[in-house]
């Protein structure tokens, strides 16, 4: 202490602890004679002008002065310290923050020798409340100087960082699993699309179609069926018994397994039907929750395999009866023979008939020839038979053959059967099949063939596996089979052969079996990211009320009187509180609608009540923008069919987007229309309007467009995910219209309430 500090008047504690503030007040009423600072009156005029700044600042400052570091705070700073105050006051920063003194303490050094220091979202662990607990802080520590230039104290801006770390944390983590759930739909989606069997999802009672795959569209001719009901998108198909099937098993989750089904189909727009032949399943779409939302057709075109095999029947019933006609033909024979023995009996036994017998001998003998000619034209015609029958076998698109005996010697074998089994048909031809492969009988190949040939009865196979080495390296491998063992039958009903066709499907059952994982995957992911974002959900809830309660209780004056500017700054807390529970529904929401464990109450409702329920709810915020809001009430009266409070938020988000993407002095209306299937509530504005490359993409989650006419915290682009997704969920859809510089129109559509 100088001279002139002696000689200077010197300030009262007011004059040197300002303002009205909670720390003010306290200041002025602490007795610093008993502190390391002393009394006030004594204090340098460079810490005098130090606390009053840091008493009087909007951000949360102390200053720690002299060589033991005693704290000065202000409002905001205590709030930081929470029940480290008012302890605190007065006292050793390196006491107060024990548990952090081997951390500050170096940088109060660094400060004493002149160094400003500064570290952003540093990781503290401290205790408060009793419990250690990790924070976060960014803040700057800089020197104070006193007259003589030497450095009195340390100045320090803090901001507790720590919601916002892990704020961060949680949408790192969040862009993660959304990630991961992309990755997983897009290969979904190439399994689905290139499956050489044809797939398609049908979603809802009127089965409309939401995702086909290419080898159902060569089935049913490239037409535009998605987003159509079934009978819309393929009308030829009423009355042949397939919707019929896809009510059954929508309304008891029973599959449906069928083979060779026909169907007529006209492929394209005026062409004549065609009769196709498909083996079919339908198997219910069943939702996380249990609930059976849609039905997916699944199978193979067989059409040529149906017209291989009947063209193999037709063959064999017409060998069959050259077969039989030869069998006559050698009866009749043996019957002239035993004709004839007896003449030459009768001629031996008397020379006087013999005369009389030589013309009808010779009359015998004649038509004896024609019968030889006959049987002879008969064996020819039985050979063209066999012929002709080998060259339908060889030139089938399909694997086939026949195998005679019940020792199943190959008889006919064609190259696709031969390629199919990686053997040559030299190899087989003639020899029993027990012989040619071995390795079938202990899988019971052979067992099934004696059970055709021993009962005559078919035997029919969809995907049945059979183990061989069908390229010959050494490493057998599992094939799949869709396959016929037809019996051969001779003119007495007896079992003389069986034939064989067979279709392998080896990658249509590994497509299927890559199907069904990844979407128990995905289906997993789902569930994982729905209990992830609700568990994190309700951690956040329950400290943001919280804070809203205490912000509520310090308003309303528990804590001690409030000023005007506290009031201001509460409010502003307020607001943060309310946007971030906000913020955290809409995630929730958005991942239940993902997961699909949304639960929906599906019951008739009246159009015109939910809109003017929610112009009440919305009309302050217009009012406050100036913009003009109204409700086009006219028309009849509408009912819907929906869930009330699903279809509310629905209204509140558009009429909200509205209000907020408008220009000051704009317009809002609501206006109600539909048909007979459906009720359409539209949400018009004069507002900057989206441009037409962008109208899908504002659909898609976390994306919002044309930001700067907004205030970039008020949502995190979810609002119009979750409106369409819930649209759909309730069997209607959500759209725009809209054309830059002239507004946009939002229309939400569901289906009309009997």
């Amino acid at each position: 202490m100088n001279a002139a500090d002696t000689a200077a008047p010197r300030p009262s504690a007011h004059l040197v602890f300002p303002g009205s503030s909670e720390m003010a007040r306290l200041c002025r009423a602490t007795d610093w004679a008993s502190t390391p600072l002393g009394p006030v009156e004594q204090w340098p005029q460079s810490l005098r002008t130090a606390v009053g700044m840091v008493i009087e600042q909007g951000i949360a400052q102390s200053l720690c002065w002299g060589p033991e570091l005693v704290q000065i705070y202000n409002d905001e700073y205590r709030v930081i310290m929470r029940d480290k105050h008012p302890s605190g006051l007065g006292r050793s920063v390196l006491l107060n923050w024990a548990e952090i003194a081997d951390f500050i303490g170096p940088l109060f050094q660094r400060v004493v020798a002149g160094e400003t220091v500064f570290f952003e979202d540093q990781p503290l662990r401290v205790e408060r409340g009793g419990v250690m607990e990790d924070a976060y802080f960014t803040f700057s520590y800089s020197p104070v100087r006193l007259e003589s230039g030497e450095v009195g104290g340390g100045l320090i801006n803090c901001f507790e960082t720590t919601r916002q770390v892990h704020a961060r944390a949680l949408q790192k983590e969040r862009d993660a699993l959304y990630d991961s759930l992309v990755f997983e739909r897009s290969r979904l989606e190439y399994v689905f699309q290139h499956a050489p069997a044809f797939l398609a999802i049908l979603r809802g009672p009127q089965h409309a179609f939401d995702l086909v795959n290419e080898a159902y569209y060569q089935l049913v001719g490239h037409r535009d069926i998605v987003g159509k009901p079934v009978l819309e998108a393929l009308p030829e198909i009423r009355g042949q018994g397939f919707v019929e099937l896809l009510d059954g098993v929508l309304a008891t989750g029973e599959p449906f397994l069928g083979r060779e089904i026909p169907a007529v189909l006209a492929r394209t727009p005026g062409a004549p039907p065609e009769e196709k032949f498909v083996d079919l399943a339908y198997l219910p779409l069943v939702e996380a929750d249990g609930t059976r939302s849609g039905i997916i057709a699944h199978g193979h075109d067989v059409t040529a395999q149906v017209h291989a095999r009947r063209e193999v029947e037709r063959l064999l019933r017409e060998s069959e009866e050259a077969r039989r006609t030869l069998q006559e033909v050698n009866h009749q024979l043996e019957l002239q023979r035993l004709e004839l023995e007896t003449a030459n009996h009768q001629l031996q036994e008397g020379a006087v008939e013999l005369e009389a017998q030589a013309e009808e001998l010779q009359s015998t003998a004649s038509a004896l020839e024609a019968r030889t000619r006959e049987t002879e034209a008969a064996r020819a015609e039985a050979e063209r038979a066999r012929e002709h029958l080998a060259r339908v076998i060889d030139q089938a698109p399909v694997p086939m053959y026949i195998a005679t005996g019940r020792d199943h010697v190959f008889d006919m074998v064609n190259a696709p059967y031969a390629a199919m089994v990686g053997r040559r048909r030299d190899d087989m031809l003639g020899r029993p099949g027990r012989e040619v492969f071995p390795e079938f009988v202990p899988q019971g190949v052979f067992a099934l063939i004696d059970e055709v040939y021993d009962s005559g009865v078919p035997y029919r196979a969809t995907a049945i596996p059979a183990t061989f080495d069908a390229d010959r390296d050494g490493v057998p491998e599992t094939h799949y089979f869709n396959l016929v063992y037809q019996p051969l039958l001779d003119a007495g009903g007896a079992v003389y052969a069986v034939a064989l066709v067979a279709t392998e499907v080896t990658e249509l059952v590994q497509a299927r079996e890559a199907a069904e994982a990844a979407q128990r995957d995905a289906e997993l992911a789902n569930r994982a990211k729905a209990d992830f974002l609700a568990s994190m959900s309700h951690e956040l809830r329950t400290p943001l009320n919280a804070i809203g309660g205490y912000v509520d209780l310090i308003d309303m004056g528990i804590q001690g009187p409030v000023t005007p500017e506290q009031q201001a700054a509460l409010a502003r807390v307020k607001a943060s509180q309310q946007h971030l529970l906000v913020l955290i529904n809409d995630v929730l929401s958005f991942a239940k609608v993902e997961a699909g464990t949304i639960e929906l109450d599906l019951r008739p409702l009246g159009a015109r009540e939910l809109v003017a329920g929610v112009e009440p709810l919305v009309a302050p915020q217009a009012q406050a923008k100036g913009i003009a809001l109204s409700v086009d009430g006219s028309g009849p009266e509408r009912r819907l069919l929906g869930d009330e409070e699903r279809v509310r938020q629905i209204l509140l988000n558009l009429v909200g987007n509205a209000i907020k993407f408008t220009p000051a002095g704009g317009s809002v209306q609501l206006s109600i229309g539909g048909d007979a299937r459906w009720v359409r509530i539209s949400v018009r504005d004069n507002g900057p309007g989206i441009a037409a490359e962008k109208q899908q993409a504002i659909f898609d989650p976390f994306v919002q467009v044309e930001r700067r006419f907004s205030n970039p915290r008020e949502g995190v682009g979810l609002g119009l995910a979750i409106s369409r997704d819930l649209a759909r969920a309730m069997g209607g859809d959500l759209g725009v219209v809209s054309t830059p510089g002239e507004g946009s129109t939002f229309t939400v559509q569901l289906p009309a309430a009997a």
